[in-house]
């Protein structure tokens, strides 16, 4: 992402699919915009079957401000998107 693009995060509530937000710069912004405002959450729709997984993933996204939203296959989450 461009600098530009990844700063337009910390004003805006962001829904990301398939994004492992595994990226430093990108953990750092989303860290940054939560704190800024405790009160908005970002989302990140994620395919994860592993209930062990699913634990650690919901621990370390919450420290970011970002609320994982688990589906066991992709198309569980395909459906889901669709009616939203």
């Amino acid at each position: 992402y461009s600098a530009k693009t990844l700063n337009s995060f910390i004003d805006n509530t962001c829904i990301l699919v398939g994004n492992s937000l595994s990226d430093y710069e990108e953990q750092k912004i989303f860290k940054g915009h939560y704190k800024k405002n405790m009160a908005q959450y970002s989302f990140l729709f994620m395919c994860e079957d592993d209930a062990w997984r699913r634990k650690y993933y919901l621990i370390y996204f919450l420290q970011m401000g970002v609320i994982p939203i688990f589906f066991k296959s992709f198309d569980e989450m395909v459906s889901y998107l669709k009616r939203l």
